[in-house]
């Protein structure tokens, strides 16, 4: 596997003939209270390029509130995704807070976005196929409370076994997996990848450290172990940074065939929070020496957070 840097194209020639689908997937949608996220232009025209938004939508969209559970508000969460983004927002909900408030709530949210006109995906094992081109397989290995959801393990390679892949289908892993604030996969998430891909998937783009960390190409796959945050209503700057990977697929044109991953690029965010406003921006690279010389690491907001 060698470390994506830049912009990527596996085969030229793919592109070429015919249709594409492109997805952007992000890294952890975090809560953000009724400061609804603003983009800059330049973060707005790149959102704007793919077909789809995956989103791993951290914590339950409920009213109710527990020390250390995560949840959302419903109208600014919905409303940010709807005049954001308004079609092709798809939301994975498996993740170690997906049982903080048991499993009522979260089914009721589950519904709630599918109501809403969301995809969602997460909330049981069953793939989400996408235009009949692309599966999302989405399963998380940690839960904070007892598991509502099947949690995997490291330890068992043969996940989604069961689940047999179409096999004209591009067929994308999305675990919620590995430690908070690392920098780099581990070893374990490495022989899983190589364990899975090509045996059951084709790409690997997990999430759960709230760090960005180096995205893989081999072939014509992708190992994205986490994409960092999304946003974050947070004082603590370690929560700021992410990642956006978006992959650009081709739509062969004989039937029942398998789709090319023809592009990958790779963008990286930063927010900015103020007293009103949570504005995200590009940058063009992840430096966590700059951004925490400029954080005032004696403000209530930062000492509050950082116990989070």
């Amino acid at each position: 596997m060698q470390p994506l840097v830049s912009d990527y194209t596996f085969r030229p020639e793919a592109s070429e003939k015919g249709k594409e689908i492109s997805m952007i997937f992000t890294g952890d949608l975090m809560p953000f209270g009724d400061t609804k996220p603003s983009h800059t232009i330049a973060l707005e025209q790149f959102l704007a390029s793919a077909d789809y938004i995956v989103f791993n939508l951290e914590g339950v969209v409920t009213d109710r509130r527990r020390f250390l559970a995560l949840s959302h508000s419903h109208t600014p969460l919905y409303d940010y995704l709807h005049t954001s983004f308004g079609r092709g927002v798809i939301l994975n909900v498996a993740n170690n807070h997906a049982s903080d408030f048991g499993r009522k709530a979260f089914s009721l949210q589950n519904q709630r976005l599918r109501d809403q006109g969301f995809l969602v995906i997460g909330d049981t094992p069953t793939p989400l196929t996408i235009e009949d081109q692309i599966t999302l397989s989405a399963r998380t290995f940690l839960s904070n409370q007892p598991p509502i959801i099947e949690t995997l393990s490291l330890t068992h390679p043969s996940i989604s076994h069961e689940w047999r892949l179409l096999q004209h289908t591009y067929n994308i892993f999305m675990p919620h997996w590995g430690y908070e604030m690392h920098l780099s996969p581990t070893q374990e998430q490495i022989a899983l990848y190589h364990s899975i891909v090509p045996a059951i998937y084709d790409s690997v783009i997990g999430n759960h450290a709230h760090t960005p960390q180096p995205v893989y190409l081999s072939e014509s796959s992708v190992l994205a172990t986490s994409l960092g945050n999304y946003c974050y209503l947070n004082h603590n700057p370690n929560h700021w940074m992410g990642s956006l990977l978006k992959c650009t697929f081709a739509i062969q044109e004989s039937p029942n065939t398998k789709p090319v991953l023809s592009r990958v690029e790779l963008r990286h965010t930063i927010q900015h929070i103020t007293r009103s406003r949570l504005l995200l921006d590009l940058v063009d690279a992840i430096d966590y020496r700059s951004l925490r010389k400029a954080t005032n690491f004696y403000r209530w907001n930062y000492l509050k957070d950082l116990l989070k």
